[in-house]
């Protein structure tokens, strides 16, 4: 029991420090609600076997435990002037390589009739399955054919509202960029798929691909937001430097759901009858943008949840 709590402990101390150093201990530092749940096990043992120092500890990381679950689980009051900012609707969703159903996918997302749409692994399957859905109203404004469909990104939207659409190289990651005009001013759209903790090298790739968005953040103008499947659940301390440094809001947080998830084991077979164990796929807004609702779509054939974001963009 001390050694699962030790365990915790340095889990906690590390995530504190923004410290990280091995895949090992970011899938942790993803895992956090879940992997402290574990103190109260502790707990419970300590004080029926009277244990006190183990108590005092379990309860002490417990009470952390409270502390960081329980405020996202709180919707935050939205700014005065949302209510009467002009809006916009955004549909992100992992549609899955070898999505056997990407027809569905398709459907559901256009069904959406979201103002734009971010497509992560976008893939020559899917394109074909979106093109064949009648009337859906939607132009591809921007697509990466060059990153392998693993990690490429594209964004179909409503020409109406299309100001400027193109890609954008932070070193060997390609983002999309779309300029949405929403009433008097430009929301711009940041679509992004991060490297996985599986790749060969990948926590060194992801971690390289959060510094060169950083960096690139202190030019782009607010409003924007960035949307996409970030690899990484916002406990990663990487994550949370990225959101402090940028002063980013993340969308699920906002509404109280941030601790909803979005990864699921699988697509097909028995790992897809497992719920979703965290969450990646995120919504992170700058200042001057607010979220007005969010749900979850069917995951349609992928391992991902999709979801939907009507934003309000503050014009003054």
């Amino acid at each position: 029991m001390w050694v699962g709590i030790g365990v915790l402990v340095v889990v906690i101390v590390t995530w504190l420090a923004s410290f990280s150093p091995g895949r090992l201990l970011a899938a942790y530092h993803d895992g956090l609600p879940v992997a402290l749940s574990g103190a109260w096990v502790a707990l419970i043992y300590a004080l029926v076997t009277r244990h006190r120092a183990l108590a005092a500890v379990a309860g002490a990381v417990v009470l952390f435990h409270l502390a960081i679950v329980v405020p996202r689980r709180i919707a935050r009051r939205r700014p005065a002037w949302a209510t009467t900012a002009p809006t916009m609707t955004i549909a992100v969703a992992n549609v899955l390589v070898d999505n056997r159903t990407p027809e569905a996918m398709a459907a559901s997302l256009a069904g959406t009739t979201a103002d734009l749409i971010v497509v992560n692994e976008h893939n020559e399957q899917f394109r074909r399955s979106f093109a064949t859905v009648p009337d859906h109203g939607y132009r591809t404004v921007v697509a990466d054919e060059a990153t392998p469909p693993e990690y490429a990104v594209a964004m179909a939207a409503r020409p109406e509202r299309t100001e400027s659409a193109h890609l954008v190289e932070l070193g060997a990651m390609r983002v999309a960029q779309v300029g949405v005009r929403c009433g008097g001013v430009t929301l711009t759209v940041l679509g992004v798929h991060l490297a996985a903790l599986t790749e060969p090298g990948g926590y060194r790739t992801w971690h390289l691909e959060v510094r060169e968005l950083g960096i690139y953040l202190r030019d782009v103008p607010e409003p924007y937001v960035i949307v996409g499947d970030f690899n990484a659940a916002l406990f990663r301390p990487a994550m949370r430097r990225l959101m402090r440094m940028a002063k980013l809001h993340d969308a699920h947080d906002v509404m109280g759901q941030g601790l909803t998830r979005s990864l699921k084991f699988g697509a097909r077979g028995w790992p897809a009858s497992i719920p979703a164990f965290t969450r990646v796929d995120h919504a992170l807004l700058s200042e001057g943008v607010a979220v007005m609702e969010l749900h979850n779509l069917p995951t349609a054939g992928s391992d991902h949840h999709p979801f939907v974001a009507t934003l309000a963009v503050r014009e003054e």
